[in-house]
């Protein structure tokens, strides 16, 4: 039984995103084999500058004095944005080995029902971002959307690419899976 990941070139998920049929079925297939996964090879040279931007301005945020920090902490969302350390709870005990900023690089603010809203703050929170003259990390929202956002694109043509496959398995073929994700993005 093979275990590799299916592996596509972003080249031709851009320009031929039918011919990827096959690799979709092999990646999200129902068989033993299916990982439910795919990698998305040879990315544009301007993804690791977006990279490398956001995780050198990440690696300055995560060094500024707590109470900068602490600033962008959002208890309201349950520290599902803005910043996070020491918060989330592993086995028990909270996890005070890594920092996280959760933030949806689509949308600043989502456009639901506020009921709706209230009751689900994890998922329909606003996005906080540390202030935009904040010594050692100009730019951070600027990256991390920069970043976020060429992801979310590869995302939705990957989800384009995968319409064929889920077709076959839907009983309104109406529904087109790329507008499903980019809309349902867009709100929350």
């Amino acid at each position: 039984m093979s275990t590799d990941v299916v592996s596509i070139s972003y080249q031709t998920l851009v320009s031929s995103p039918s011919s990827l049929e096959t690799s979709i079925e092999e990646a999200f297939g129902s068989h033993p084999q299916a990982l439910g996964l795919i990698l998305v090879k040879d990315l544009p040279p301007v993804y690791p500058v977006y990279r490398e931007r956001l995780l050198k301005l990440a690696y300055k945020f995560a060094h500024l004095d707590e109470d900068v920090r602490e600033r962008y902490v959002d208890p309201g969302s349950i520290y599902s944005y803005g910043w996070s350390h020491g918060k989330e709870i592993m086995n028990g005990r909270p996890d005070t080995l890594k920092g996280s900023y959760y933030a949806n690089p689509v949308v600043d603010v989502p456009d639901v029902n506020p009921a709706v809203k209230a009751a689900y703050p994890p998922i329909y929170g606003d996005n906080v971002w540390p202030d935009k003259n904040q010594s050692g990390i100009e730019g951070f929202e600027e990256a991390f959307k920069d970043l976020g956002g060429f992801v979310f694109d590869v995302g939705c043509q990957l989800a384009g690419a995968c319409q064929p496959f889920v077709s076959k398995y839907l009983t309104d073929v109406s529904l087109s899976v790329p507008e499903l994700i980019s809309t349902q993005t867009a709100k929350s």
